[in-house]
């Protein structure tokens, strides 16, 4: 069975696969004319990876996400893109954290839990057949009982 830092680890991962989603489509975004869909699968995709940070249990990681929806409720004058400078923001904000990512600091009780009680969800962000979906299917099946001790 894996460790608390191997599911860590597969969690920034992830996250980084979110990244590179939401950089490809920020290169539709530019080039075609259906914006708000394109839109709507990066704040998607935005939503996915807080997701995941949110299990870090870790305000830090988060702080660029929460830049980036607070960032979208600003009145822009007509004509001005904001959408490509926030994802810029997001996606370099985002790479820095996860750059950063210690997990000598990480606060294991709570990541245990947590873990555990989104299994499920976890599950359902990867692609079926995995090594990242083999193992959040052994979690989601067995509730992890390794995770579980010492909580």
């Amino acid at each position: 069975m894996s460790d608390n830092r191997d599911i860590a680890f597969e969690l920034l991962e992830m996250c980084w696969d979110f990244l590179a989603t939401i950089k490809q489509q920020m290169l539709y975004y530019r080039s075609c004319t259906y914006k708000e869909e394109i839109a709507q699968i990066i704040d998607k995709e935005v939503a996915k990876i807080k997701q995941v940070l949110e299990l870090f249990d870790n305000e830090d990681m988060l702080d660029p996400i929460n830049d980036y929806y607070a960032s979208s409720q600003i009145q822009l004058t007509p004509g001005e893109c904001s959408l490509s400078a926030r994802v810029a923001y997001l996606t370099n904000g985002i790479a820095s954290q996860l750059k950063r990512f210690s997990y000598a600091r990480m606060k294991h009780c709570s990541f245990k839990q947590l873990v555990c009680q989104n299994s499920q969800l976890l599950l359902t962000m990867s692609k079926v057949g995995s090594r990242r979906w083999a193992l959040f299917n052994n979690i989601s099946k067995t509730k992890y009982p390794n995770l579980r001790r010492n909580m």
